[in-house]
Protein backbone atom coordinates (compact mmCIF):
# COMPACT_ATOMS: atom_id res chain seq x y z
CA UNK A 1 0.00 0.00 0.00
CA UNK A 2 1.16 3.22 -0.96
CA UNK A 3 1.12 6.94 1.63
CA UNK A 4 0.59 9.42 0.31
CA UNK A 5 2.84 11.10 -2.50
CA UNK A 6 3.26 7.59 -3.54
CA UNK A 7 5.39 6.42 -0.46
CA UNK A 8 5.37 2.88 0.62
CA UNK A 9 3.39 2.99 4.26
CA UNK A 10 5.84 0.03 5.80
CA UNK A 11 4.00 -0.10 9.20
CA UNK A 12 1.00 -1.81 7.04
CA UNK A 13 4.00 -4.14 5.88
CA UNK A 14 5.17 -5.13 9.38
CA UNK A 15 1.65 -5.61 10.89
CA UNK A 16 0.91 -8.64 8.11
CA UNK A 17 3.73 -10.65 9.58
CA UNK A 18 2.42 -13.49 12.12
CA UNK A 19 4.63 -14.51 15.00
CA UNK A 20 4.76 -18.29 15.76
CA UNK A 21 3.14 -18.45 19.25
CA UNK A 22 6.11 -18.53 21.78
CA UNK A 23 6.26 -21.82 24.76
CA UNK A 24 6.03 -19.94 28.34
CA UNK A 25 8.73 -22.72 29.76
CA UNK A 26 11.89 -21.15 30.81
CA UNK A 27 13.75 -23.80 29.53
CA UNK A 28 12.69 -23.58 25.47
CA UNK A 29 15.61 -23.14 24.70
CA UNK A 30 17.67 -24.54 25.70
CA UNK A 31 16.39 -27.77 24.69
CA UNK A 32 16.01 -26.61 20.61
CA UNK A 33 20.02 -26.78 20.84
CA UNK A 34 20.98 -30.51 19.76
CA UNK A 35 24.74 -31.83 21.22
CA UNK A 36 27.16 -33.56 18.46
CA UNK A 37 29.37 -36.66 19.59
CA UNK A 38 31.90 -38.22 16.78
CA UNK A 39 33.48 -41.47 17.81
CA UNK A 40 37.69 -41.36 17.32
CA UNK A 41 40.22 -43.93 17.66
CA UNK A 42 42.79 -43.09 20.83
CA UNK A 43 46.15 -44.46 20.90
CA UNK A 44 46.39 -45.40 24.73
CA UNK A 45 50.48 -45.10 24.22
CA UNK A 46 50.34 -41.03 25.01
CA UNK A 47 49.89 -37.99 23.21
CA UNK A 48 53.46 -37.43 21.62
CA UNK A 49 55.04 -39.54 19.10
CA UNK A 50 57.64 -40.46 21.18
CA UNK A 51 55.59 -42.09 24.23
CA UNK A 52 53.38 -44.13 21.60
CA UNK A 53 56.81 -45.64 20.14
CA UNK A 54 58.03 -46.89 23.38
CA UNK A 55 54.83 -48.78 24.02
CA UNK A 56 55.03 -50.25 21.10
CA UNK A 57 58.64 -51.17 21.10
CA UNK A 58 57.97 -52.42 25.14
CA UNK A 59 55.28 -54.37 23.85
CA UNK A 60 55.05 -57.99 22.37
CA UNK A 61 55.12 -58.30 18.49
CA UNK A 62 55.19 -54.54 17.92
CA UNK A 63 51.18 -53.59 19.03
CA UNK A 64 49.95 -50.78 20.16
CA UNK A 65 46.39 -50.68 22.63
CA UNK A 66 44.10 -48.32 20.89
CA UNK A 67 40.44 -47.33 22.93
CA UNK A 68 37.50 -45.73 21.15
CA UNK A 69 36.14 -42.21 22.65
CA UNK A 70 33.39 -40.63 22.43
CA UNK A 71 34.04 -36.54 21.86
CA UNK A 72 31.42 -33.74 22.58
CA UNK A 73 33.12 -30.42 21.34
CA UNK A 74 36.67 -32.16 21.20
CA UNK A 75 36.68 -33.23 24.81
CA UNK A 76 36.71 -36.48 25.38
CA UNK A 77 33.15 -37.95 27.22
CA UNK A 78 32.99 -41.68 26.87
CA UNK A 79 35.57 -44.34 26.94
CA UNK A 80 35.81 -47.80 25.84
CA UNK A 81 37.96 -50.86 26.63
CA UNK A 82 41.66 -51.18 25.27
CA UNK A 83 42.35 -53.19 22.44
CA UNK A 84 45.78 -54.66 20.71
CA UNK A 85 46.57 -53.38 17.15
CA UNK A 86 49.30 -54.30 14.94
CA UNK A 87 51.43 -50.38 14.51
CA UNK A 88 51.04 -49.02 11.21
CA UNK A 89 53.25 -46.54 9.46
CA UNK A 90 50.38 -44.88 7.91
CA UNK A 91 46.99 -44.65 9.68
CA UNK A 92 45.16 -47.69 9.23
CA UNK A 93 41.54 -48.40 10.92
CA UNK A 94 41.81 -51.28 12.49
CA UNK A 95 39.89 -54.92 11.86
CA UNK A 96 39.02 -57.02 14.17
CA UNK A 97 40.36 -59.86 12.01
CA UNK A 98 44.54 -58.45 13.16
CA UNK A 99 42.81 -56.30 16.56
CA UNK A 100 41.15 -58.80 18.86
CA UNK A 101 38.72 -57.33 20.89
CA UNK A 102 37.57 -54.04 18.48
CA UNK A 103 33.91 -54.98 18.06
CA UNK A 104 33.92 -55.35 21.78
CA UNK A 105 35.09 -52.60 22.47
CA UNK A 106 32.92 -50.43 19.90
CA UNK A 107 29.84 -52.66 21.38
CA UNK A 108 30.61 -51.29 24.63
CA UNK A 109 30.80 -47.60 23.61
CA UNK A 110 27.68 -47.91 21.76
CA UNK A 111 25.61 -49.13 24.70
CA UNK A 112 27.17 -46.27 26.89
CA UNK A 113 26.04 -43.93 24.14
CA UNK A 114 22.60 -45.55 23.71
CA UNK A 115 22.07 -45.82 27.91
CA UNK A 116 22.86 -41.83 28.19
CA UNK A 117 19.90 -41.05 25.19
CA UNK A 118 22.63 -40.48 22.25
CA UNK A 119 21.15 -41.67 18.74
CA UNK A 120 23.19 -42.38 16.11
CA UNK A 121 22.64 -40.60 13.10
CA UNK A 122 25.49 -41.25 10.78
CA UNK A 123 28.02 -44.08 9.65
CA UNK A 124 27.65 -47.75 9.76
CA UNK A 125 31.44 -49.26 8.08
CA UNK A 126 34.26 -47.23 9.78
CA UNK A 127 33.95 -46.59 13.39
CA UNK A 128 36.13 -43.50 13.05
CA UNK A 129 32.76 -41.93 10.74
CA UNK A 130 29.97 -42.36 13.91
CA UNK A 131 28.40 -39.16 14.98
CA UNK A 132 25.88 -39.35 17.37
CA UNK A 133 22.69 -36.74 18.61
CA UNK A 134 20.90 -35.69 21.52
Amino acid sequence: MAAEGGVPDERVALTSVTLAPQSHSRNSFINLAKKELTVALEDIGGTSWWASILTTLGSQYGTTHLRFVGQVDGKTRYKSSTFPAARSVTPVSPQESWSPGMNAALAELKRDLARDGWKQVLGDQDPSSLRYER
